[in-house]
């Protein structure tokens, strides 16, 4: 940081305000405005019934600062709003910090917001590992703060908000232009699997022949799917080997006899994450029989969430030999499917919402099993128009990927001219300067004065009625 201009203080956040204690359990009969930590990205409290709170929460009150004090949520600040009509409340996941010059809590929200702090109260986590690290109450009220004159702090306020309103309006188009092409690749997907990506072509080998040269029996199209002439609708198990993976758990120390082993950490959506494999003991005839092959398609068998379950990738063989384990199923084409058209089709809307149909649930986690899979249906092109239907989506796909990066490049240049704002706003530099601005030594012994004639009085935990 710069020096601090003319008329500029430094203040610890303690010298700024009381930090507020005491907790209230909310009344099943009565309606709050919570201030939850989830909340904070929708912009505003939750208005609920105390009944749905449940735990005991800490009264607040309009221009109380409240800073996040969890992992991964720790540069969240907020200030809390006007009154209404219901008692508002705050979970004690915030530190609350409340200025007897209720303008403070405006100007240090937004200097709370920049990457200063947040490695200054990284620092001061403790606790286990991600969302279990906390910062102490104490490690955050000794943050050094950049104090402007009151009048200033105004001014910088009213020009952080208007240059974040900007960027507020670019960021909504940039996630507009970002459903939009979900919704592309979804489309594109669904003309893909569905026999409208591409022309059909009367000498291309149909797909009932091909089935039939290969002995495998066709199906009946699912209710509500239609598909061109030359295509045929068969189970998967019938058209694909599939089977499951090794058990037991890799070793921590070198074995003999080991070999590269995927995990469930390795394969994401559409795509393999080889930065760390692990290795496992494969004894006898246990490579043939879960080794990997080009071409197979591994899907992941359980995930907490259902709208993960089943992702899969495309093994094309980037390390040979390999294994994998058994919460990995994998699906491995017959010469009815080319492995890529294989996986598309795992991909696109309509296989993923049959492959989240199938899926079971036990205390919330989702899993398949390989029998499931089995009884999948899946639609088959002719041979010659896969490989055509495979190269339209990646001629496709290529487009939307680079509009993608574009967009994230975009959010990024925002992000970062946020950081630039808030950097200039507390360098002074932001705003002009204002001798005739009362120094902020002044306010800061204003706020001392009325800190110290306030009364001190036991806060302890109450009920509503």
């Amino acid at each position: 940081m710069t020096a601090l201009p003319n008329g500029w203080a430094k203040a610890r956040l303690r010298d700024l305000g009381d930090p507020i204690k005491g907790s209230l359990q909310p009344s099943e009969h009565e309606t709050f405005e919570l201030y939850s930590v989830p909340s904070f990205a929708d912009g505003s409290p939750e208005v609920l019934p105390g009944a749905a709170i449940g735990s005991h929460k800490r009264p607040v009150q309009p221009h109380d600062l409240l800073v996040c004090k969890i992992n991964p949520r720790i540069n969240r600040v907020w200030v809390v709003g006007a009154k209404t009509a219901h008692e508002q409340l705050a979970s004690p996941e915030w530190l609350v910090l409340r200025s007897p010059v209720p303008a403070i809590a405006s100007m240090l929200r937004y200097q709370l917001s920049a990457p200063e702090f947040r490695r200054w109260i990284e620092r001061g986590v403790h606790g286990v590992t991600g969302s279990h690290t906390r910062a102490k109450d104490d490690h955050i009220l000794d943050f050094v703060a950049r104090v402007p004159p009151l009048a200033e702090q105004e001014r910088i306020v009213a020009a952080i908000e208007e240059a974040f309103s900007k960027l507020d309006a670019g960021e909504a188009g940039l996630r507009t232009v970002r459903q939009l092409l979900k919704r592309m690749r979804d489309s594109i997907l669904t003309a893909a699997v569905t026999g409208r990506l591409v022309p059909q072509d009367p000498t291309d080998t149909p797909a009932p022949k091909l089935l039939a040269d290969l002995e495998t029996e066709s199906i009946e199209p699912p209710d509500g799917e239609t598909t061109p002439d030359g295509w045929a609708w068969a189970l998967l198990g019938s058209v694909t080997a599939i089977g499951g993976g090794i058990q037991k758990q890799p070793k921590r120390k070198p074995v003999r006899n080991s070999l590269p082993f995927l995990r469930v950490a390795n394969v994401g959506r559409g795509r393999l994450d080889l930065s760390e494999v692990h290795e496992i003991e494969v004894f006898d005839g246990e490579l043939d029989r879960y080794g990997l092959l080009d071409g197979d398609l591994l899907v992941v068998e359980g995930n907490g969430s259902p709208d993960q379950i089943g992702r899969s990738a495309l093994w094309r063989a980037e390390i040979d030999p390999c294994v994998h384990q058994n919460h990995l199923i994998r699906v491995r084409p017959s010469a009815a499917l080319m492995p890529s058209y294989l996986e598309l089709y795992w991909n696109s809307p309509s296989a993923a919402q049959r492959v989240q149909a199938v899926a079971s649930s036990t205390s919330g986690l989702h899993t398949l099993s390989t029998g499931k899979l089995k009884s999948l249906p899946v639609a088959i092109a002719p041979p010659e128009e896969q490989a055509r239907i495979v190269a339209e989506v990646e001629r496709q796909m290529s487009f939307v990927e680079a509009c993608e990066h574009a967009v994230n490049a975009g959010l990024a240049r925002s992000a970062a001219l946020r950081r630039s704002v808030l950097k200039a706003a507390f360098e002074g530099r932001l705003v002009p300067q204002d001798p005739a601005d009362e120094p902020a030594s002044v306010l800061l012994d204003r706020v001392r004065a009325e800190r110290a004639a306030q009364p001190t009085a036991k806060r302890r935990a109450r009920r509503t009625a």
